[in-house]
């Protein structure tokens, strides 16, 4: 039921010539199937025509960032089928553009259809306290079994005649003591503790039994994407007059940078080429029926009853024209991101652009200053974006023929080799120069920085020049500069590691729990993300010793290397040494990774005798949310399936909270050790009379009714009370529980029965013995006595001066 609410429920599709819209379940293997901007991708689909098609397939490939689809063919055994660039999975969702493609497989045998299958296929297996729980019922049932049998022996041989009081007194009353019948309900009130203080710190449990397997898990495979990052792009470096000046130095003082010509007219292209849409949302502080929202060519008068206001992009010429309504394949294509009120329609860099920049001004000022009046949006095929602006403010110049020409700028950005081989100069300190080669080489080392960091990086150019106002800008007409432009800066931008999220992975590291970063992006930004946030640091990659040694890779001692990040590709041809070996790594990073590859990682980490949590949000999460021994979904952005096949939910989508439930989930386990030991302890003082009564002849101390209602009811509060006990000092400075460790030892018997219940059975029998003797009945005279004196028609019991029994005549009638 869940996979059909991901799935479309109908394709368009070309047969015999005609186009028809049919439903998904009717497409067959070759049909020919169209798809455009706000459609769902009904199949697997071979494309073999398309026009700026982008495709959102996060929650099936595990890639974070749209997917820009060709048509051009693959190399064979070049690609991965599941990052192949012309290949477009069901239940994809079609961000812009439309293409045309082949239907390679539908319904169960698609993608999406193998992972519902493989996610089904998985057998959640018992946790580690289902599986300890179980073991301790095997014990004290045969313990149970055993004594009860011995007593009955025992009274059996002394008194053969009456055999069926001896059973029900002896060996049903043992087995009855034994078991601790206020445990069940005990162990649960604490795991429903227990997980409501989880539940008070954003990590909901739905399977009570797993709340402890959080405080005996060693091995955390976590998703990068809104788990360990804000899954928000956000700018992080700057570059221009040749210096690197990272963004918190910018913000701190930001009109102290606007003296610098360069960043300036940085700061403009950064401003003016842009396509973000700013709404105010209804009920928000900021709305009014007269907010101006100046998004476009000119300041556009908003009203909320109506639509929104902005300019709509032309088939031919990619011609932005003002006064049109957003078109609804940009508004369903874009990322929307809401702040005060103020929702940020946009491409994720864009709208990191747009907020770098209105945090430091008010970028409607530039856009009232500079009209734009033609634009050619970014595509995967230029590789860059530009827009002319007109200078409301610069001076026209009237020619000899009376037309009159004004100011344009022409701002561009875009991938930043495309943009520097547009420009023919560049600025630094106040100063326009030639481009030459010492430039190029201080821009690459900033290009690689940037890149190696796992950054993506924008390059920025402008050009100013005189031009007629009746122009009709045009891109196949080609009447404005596309070179020659000057160089002006970088802007690098990232999606930043959450807040504390460097604190919870040194936190886990100390507990002894090692964190392994599972994503499908690309390695290099997987790597950056783990070494910020502490996965990778304390151990070396075979880079980093080559780099330190000046050899080549292949001459790296592995034994050296303790630290590893695997592509995806790679992982398909490795043999179980080759899985020991990666695994032994202290710190790993698995990138490009598959949802087979994903469920093959737990469960090798499983045989090794890890107990394995998976934190996900996509489908393809699934299978290894389910296969782990507990899965944690992402409340947030987790897909339906994902928070289905999860054992736990992360409200807030954060991998603090994760730390937090390790940190309860090892309290709880502690104070499970110490209810069950003192549940233990009073099960001794309730056999030991039995034994005594038929051993001795003493008088039975206690009945069944009266084990029951200790066990039952005055013993339910003191061992629920210690749910409550605070964690020791050191409970996450010490290593995961081994798997071979019980909640039931045999230390625990000891101290159970053989010390702690060594005393309460003394100090029962001398409260029970000091109340015979107020009554006149001393303890020496109850030997041998229970048989003849202590049953319904027994005599009376008559005690001597000397403490001697004495038998009466008559039976007792009473």
């Amino acid at each position: 039921k869940i996979f059909k609410t991901i799935l479309p429920s109908s394709a368009t599709v070309i047969r015999e010539g005609s186009i028809s819209t049919i439903p998904s379940t009717d497409l067959v293997v070759g049909d020919v199937v169209r798809v455009t901007a706000g459609e769902k991708v009904p199949a697997d689909i071979r494309i073999v025509s398309c026009k700026d098609l982008q495709v959102e397939a996060s929650a099936i490939t595990g890639e974070s960032e749209p997917l820009t689809v060709t048509s051009e063919p693959c190399e064979p055994n070049t690609v991965d089928p599941m990052h192949a660039p012309n290949l477009i999975f069901n239940g994809s969702a079609c961000l812009q553009g439309e293409g045309v493609g082949v239907v390679l497989q539908t319904g169960d045998r698609s993608l999406i259809g193998r992972i519902a299958d493989l996610a089904g296929n998985q057998q959640m297996d018992q946790t580690p306290m289902q599986k300890d729980v179980a073991r301790f019922i095997r014990i004290l049932a045969i313990f149970s079994v055993i004594l009860a049998a011995v007593f009955f022996i025992i009274g059996v041989s002394q008194n053969p005649k009456n055999a069926l009081n001896i059973f029900i007194n002896s060996f049903i009353l043992v087995t009855i003591a034994n078991v601790p019948q206020g445990l069940p309900g005990t162990v649960t009130s604490l795991l429903t503790i227990t997980g409501r203080k989880m539940a008070r710190r954003n990590v909901y449990v739905k399977r009570l039994d797993s709340v402890e397997t959080m405080g005996s898990c060693s091995v955390i495979a976590t998703d990068k994407t809104g788990t360990l990052t804000e899954n928000k792009m956000t700018v992080e470096n700057l570059w221009f007059d040749l210096e690197t000046v990272p963004l918190q130095k910018v913000i701190r003082a930001p009109k102290s940078y606007f003296d610098s010509v360069t960043f300036s007219n940085l700061f403009r292209v950064a401003a003016l080429c842009s396509r973000v849409i700013a709404t105010v949302e209804e009920g928000s502080a900021q709305q009014s029926n007269d907010f101006e929202l100046s998004t476009e060519s000119r300041a556009v008068r908003v009203s909320f009853s109506a639509p929104r206001r902005s300019m709509e992009l032309a088939s031919d010429d990619k011609i932005w024209s003002g006064n049109s309504t957003i078109p609804e394949s940009f508004v369903r294509r874009s990322m929307e991101f809401r702040n005060a009120g103020v929702k940020l329609v946009g491409d994720a860099s864009e709208v990191a652009l747009f907020r770098f920049c209105n945090s430091i001004l008010n970028v409607e000022h530039y856009k009232v200053r500079y009209p734009k009046v033609f634009e050619i949006p970014f595509n995967s095929k230029n590789k860059f974006q530009i827009s002319i602006h007109k200078d409301t403010e610069a001076s026209t110049i009237s020619s000899a023929s009376g037309t009159e020409s004004s100011c344009f700028v022409v701002v561009i950005k875009g991938a930043p080799e495309i943009i520097l081989s547009k420009c023919s100069t560049y600025e630094s300190g106040g100063q326009t120069k030639r481009i030459k080669q010492s430039f190029t080489k201080r821009f690459n080392a900033a290009y690689r920085k940037f890149g190696s960091e796992g950054e993506r990086v924008l390059g920025f150019a402008y050009l100013v020049f005189q031009g007629d106002d009746r122009t009709n800008f045009s891109a196949s007409k080609s009447n404005f500069p596309m070179e020659g432009f000057t160089f002006v800066g970088l802007i690098s931008m990232m999606d930043p590691p959450r807040v504390g999220v460097a604190e919870a992975v040194a936190e886990c590291k100390a507990a002894g729990v090692k964190v392994i970063m599972v994503t499908g992006d690309h390695p290099f930004t997987a790597e950056a993300i783990a070494r910020k946030v502490g996965i990778i640091g304390d151990f070396c990659t075979v880079d980093d010793v080559a780099k330190d040694l000046a050899l080549p890779i292949a001459e790296v001692d592995q034994n050296s290397v303790g630290a590893i990040v695997v592509s995806g590709p790679d992982m398909v041809s490795f043999s179980d040494e080759k899985w020991n070996s990666v695994l032994d790594c202290n710190e790993i990073v698995f990138a490009r990774t598959t949802p087979q590859q994903k469920l093959e990682i737990v469960t090798r980490l499983q045989s090794r005798g890890h107990v394995v949590a998976v934190t996900g949000d996509g489908v393809n999460d699934a299978p290894a949310l389910k296969r782990a021994d507990i899965g944690l979904a992402m409340g947030i952005t987790g897909s339906e399936l994902a928070k289905e096949s999860a054992a736990a939910i992360l409200m807030d989508d954060n991998f603090t909270s994760v730390v937090e439930a390790i940190r309860l989930g090892r309290l709880l386990y502690d104070n499970l050790k110490k209810t069950v030991a003192y549940t233990l302890t009073h099960l001794w003082p309730e056999v030991v009379p039995t034994l005594c009564s038929l051993a001795f002849g003493i008088p039975l101390a206690m009945t069944s009714l009266l084990i029951l209602s200790i066990d039952l009811g005055t013993e339910l509060a003191p061992a629920i009370s210690l749910a409550f006990e605070k964690a020791e000092n050191d409970i996450m400075h010490r290593p995961p529980r081994p798997s071979t460790e019980r909640l039931v030892t045999w230390q625990i018997f000891s101290y159970s029965y053989i010390g702690v219940g060594s005393i309460q059975t003394l100090g029962c029998f001398l409260a029970f013995f000091i109340v015979l003797s107020s009554y006149g009945v001393p303890a020496s005279s109850t030997p041998f006595t229970s048989a003849t004196y202590w049953i319904v028609t027994s005599y009376p019991f008559n005690v001597t001066t000397s403490g001697v029994p004495m038998q009466s005549s008559a039976p007792c009638t009473k």
